[in-house]
């Protein structure tokens, strides 16, 4: 869907939305996903400023038991290729 990976070009095509919405990619060393980019409608509505949270896993993000269910929850939904 996107063809860069750099969190400026990213934040300009996600600012195109008016819903908050961020982009998490699968680190491969760890099968944790971090965060890319989000859009300043999420900054607004979750508060967190995305130079803080580029490339912070979601460990780092969320607490420990929510960290593990929303990644095994996004595997989930990679493993199955469909919406969930």
């Amino acid at each position: 869907m996107f063809t860069t990976d750099d969190p400026a070009q990213l934040r300009g095509e996600l600012d195109r939305f008016p819903t908050p919405m961020f982009l998490a990619q699968l680190r491969p060393q760890d099968a944790q996903f971090e965060i890319c980019a989000l859009n300043t409608a999420n900054e607004r509505a979750s508060g967190m400023s995305m130079p803080h949270i580029i490339g912070r896993p979601l460990t780092e993000l969320l607490p420990p038991q929510q960290a593990a269910e929303v990644n095994a929850r996004y595997i989930a939904c990679l493993k199955q290729d469909t919406p969930l």
